[in-house]
């Protein structure tokens, strides 16, 4: 049982030329994920991006620093129905991947490139370089 009033938010969109699972999860999470403004500097050059991915079809859902300090843990999503092989390129040196388990160990190598199962969700931790 809950009181008071519930609101919702939602957005309907048609499939234009058909369902697109990558574009449709790109939308959503432009919607419920907006990008923020920030001041820049226009006399200074644009940063190179943290990390990029070679399969559009596999996005980051979250990319934080480790309670230690001396990593990353990067969750990797295949947002397709097929299996994905992905790589990623950091924009500073990196160790190599592990997967992770929710207490931020590295349990094992993750190798690369990756391979996600359809719609897989992993969890990896990246050592700084």
């Amino acid at each position: 049982d809950q009181e008071g009033w519930i609101s919702f938010r939602y957005i309907l969109r048609p499939h234009t030329g058909g369902y697109d699972a990558v574009r449709e999860q790109q939308f959503g999470r432009g919607i419920c994920q907006p990008l923020r403004a920030v001041l820049a500097d226009p006399a200074k050059p644009v940063p190179a991006p943290l990390l990029t991915l070679s399969e559009p079809g596999v996005i980051v859902t979250s990319i934080r620093p480790t309670r230690d300090g001396r990593a990353f843990l990067v969750r990797l999503f295949n947002t397709t129905e097929e299996t994905r092989t992905v790589a990623l390129t950091w924009g500073r040196p990196m160790g190599a991947p592990w997967i992770s388990n929710p207490m931020e160990d590295a349990v094992s190598p993750a190798g690369t490139p990756i391979s996600l199962i359809k719609y897989e969700m992993l969890t990896l931790r990246v050592e700084l370089g």
